[in-house]
């Protein structure tokens, strides 16, 4: 009988026990290191990465809680991020982070997140870029990536368009009322007036190949938090590779997250000339290209980056990309 007791006795100890330790904190939830995540409005379709990690878990498996802001454009981002209210950018352009740089905040550009990213709609009439010249273009801002490739792309073909800013849904309605002949935008509004009112692309890129999108931080974050950095790029370069294997699942989810047709989605998401967000990589000519496009006009002091040998070591100092390069090993980057 004491014997039977006596057993009874252990196992109380044993569920006391396993109760206790069901009570305790999660370790692995409190070592999860939470980030602000600073995006921009319905940006999925062109930041494949980042929304694959997304989908996937990946940030959670990499040990960061993420929590997403999104706003209306990347240079408002940007004023966030400088305001302390933003830990990381994924979908803020390469103009535009080198104007907030010149501006004195200073970040660092970790990882492309996608290249291309620069269709130009226009209405049916109009079939060819000379046909463009002195007519109405609609652009998301003066700070703006798509600005200034609009600038590079009139030079490039020696025309000059009349640039109308405005928020994007306000593009889409001046496009409509034939106050502009056309507009320059990130997907999906491109593909909306394509296929809502009858638009049609002048091109899909305006500059094919260029530099677009990419992972930012603060240098300070950077500094004070390495290995944050390297997991963040991580989960961005294990992205890319579930899309690469799954891409209609991607795409399927995709178009259910952001509410929008699927042929929308496909026709953006699947065709490399519309958007690449396969090479993280950044593509330092166009990114050349682009920083001397924005101080010719005036969004960077000509001062500050005077010649070539100036906006080299320009983007040497803030393009960082070690974090990539260490990520791409443990990935089995190929």
């Amino acid at each position: 009988m004491r014997a039977v007791c006596g057993g009874r006795w252990w196992v109380a100890v044993v569920v006391s026990v396993l109760v206790l330790f069901a009570a305790l904190p999660d370790t692995a939830a409190q070592q999860q290191f939470k980030i602000r995540v600073g995006a921009i409005t319905q940006d999925a379709v062109d930041t494949i990465g980042p929304y694959a990690a997304l989908k996937e878990g990946y940030y959670e498996q990499e040990g960061l809680d993420t929590t997403w802001f999104y706003n209306i454009n990347g240079p408002v981002t940007l004023q966030k991020m400088a305001a302390g209210d933003v830990d990381v950018a994924i979908s803020t352009a390469i103009a535009p982070f080198f104007q907030a740089v010149a501006g004195g905040v200073d970040l660092v550009w970790v990882a492309s997140t996608a290249k291309n990213n620069s269709p130009l709609v226009v209405r049916p009439e109009i079939k060819s870029i000379k046909e463009l010249d002195g007519k109405r273009v609609g652009t998301p801002g003066i700070g703006t990536i798509h600005d200034t490739l609009l600038s590079v792309f009139e030079k490039r073909h020696g025309i000059k368009t009349q640039h109308v800013y405005g928020r994007i849904s306000d593009l889409i309605i001046y496009l409509e009322k034939r106050e502009l002949d056309g507009l320059i935008a990130w997907q999906p509004p491109a593909e909306l007036a394509r296929k809502k009112l009858g638009a049609v692309y002048l091109a899909k890129a305006v500059i094919p190949g260029a530099e677009s999108l990419g992972i930012i931080f603060p240098r300070a974050f950077v500094q004070k938090h390495p290995e944050v950095v390297k997991k963040f790029v991580k989960a961005h370069l294990r992205g890319i590779q579930y899309f690469q294997k799954q891409p209609d699942k991607f795409v399927g989810w995709l178009a259910e997250r952001e509410k929008l047709d699927l042929d929308v989605v496909r026709n953006i998401t699947l065709d490399r000339d519309m958007i690449s967000g396969e090479n993280p990589v950044t593509d330092r000519e166009s990114t050349k290209t682009i920083i001397t496009a924005a101080r010719d006009a005036g969004k960077i002091p000509k001062a500050l980056i005077p010649d070539d040998r100036a906006i080299e070591a320009w983007m040497d100092k803030h393009i960082d990309e070690s974090f990539l390069r260490e990520a791409m090993k443990e990935v089995g980057w190929k």
